[in-house]
């Protein structure tokens, strides 16, 4: 078994000719909800008969369209009233970009 940076790793998975299987790690799964994400950005842009790929719940068969939510109030974060603002780790610079409250992330 191989690591390849922190997203996945390798393994041999046939010896006759090598071949290599890759693993996603924890990590690597962690980025799920932003591909799924991104793949819905880009259908909402597009009529229903051109999209490649869809998203379904495998139990019906159903299309289904992701949405982030604010676990807590349960209103997606696409609501303006969600906002970018400077965190703790953030430098001066950041700190100024998002010193306005008024100013739009």
């Amino acid at each position: 078994m191989f690591r390849v940076g922190g997203s996945y790793f390798y393994r041999v998975h046939q010896e006759r000719p090598v071949r290599h299987e890759y693993v996603l790690t924890d990590f690597g799964r962690s980025l799920r909800p932003i591909l799924v994400a991104m793949a819905a950005w880009r259908n909402e842009q597009l009529a229903p008969s051109e999209r490649a790929m869809v998203l379904v719940d495998t139990d019906t068969g159903r299309e289904v369209e992701p949405v982030t939510v604010d676990p807590v109030t349960g209103l997606s974060v696409s609501d303006p009233r969600f906002a970018f603002r400077s965190g703790p780790a953030a430098g001066e610079q950041m700190r100024a970009r998002y010193a306005d409250p008024g100013r739009p992330a």
